[in-house]
C-alpha cells in the first residue's frame, strides 16, 4: 500500500478482511529513514504468521533480485538489505516457522549469525 492511494478499507471491499490485514501489515510504515520504517513496519508483520510468510517471499525474491542484478540500484538494494537482515531475522525469526525460507535467506545474505 506504501506506493499507492489504496487503504485497508479499499483491500476489504475489493477482497476481505484477511487479505486486507495482511497487505496492511507487510506494507512499509512512514519514516525519516530506512531503519526508522524497519522498526516501525516488523512488529506488524510479526504479529500475523501470513504477513510474515508473505514478507520472507517478498525479501526472497527482492534479495536474489537484487544480488544477481548489475544495475547500481540492484546494488543498492543488495547492499540495504545485507545490512537490515539481522534486525529483519531478529524481529521476525520463529524457530520451527519458516525454517527452509530463513535458510534461503541467509545463504542470499551470508548470514552467518552473530
Amino acid at each position: 500500500m506504501e506506493d499507492t492511494d489504496t487503504t485497508p478499507k479499499i483491500l476489504k471491499e475489493l477482497f476481505n478482511e484477511r487479505i486486507a490485514e495482511i497487505v496492511y501489515r507487510v506494507s512499509n510504515e512512514r519514516g525519516w529513514e530506512n531503519k526508522e520504517i524497519l522498526f516501525k513496519t516488523l512488529p506488524k508483520i510479526w504479529q500475523c504468521k501470513l504477513a510474515t510468510f508473505l514478507k520472507l517471499c517478498d525479501r526472497i525474491s527482492n534479495g536474489t533480485n537484487s544480488k544477481n542484478g548489475d544495475s547500481d540500484k540492484s546494488k543498492r538494494m543488495y547492499k540495504r538489505y545485507t545490512e537490515e537482515y539481522p534486525i529483519f531475522r531478529y524481529a521476525l525469526r520463529t524457530v520451527g516457522l519458516y525454517e527452509e525460507m530463513w535458510k534461503e535467506l541467509d545463504e542470499i545474505f551470508n548470514y552467518k549469525g552473530f
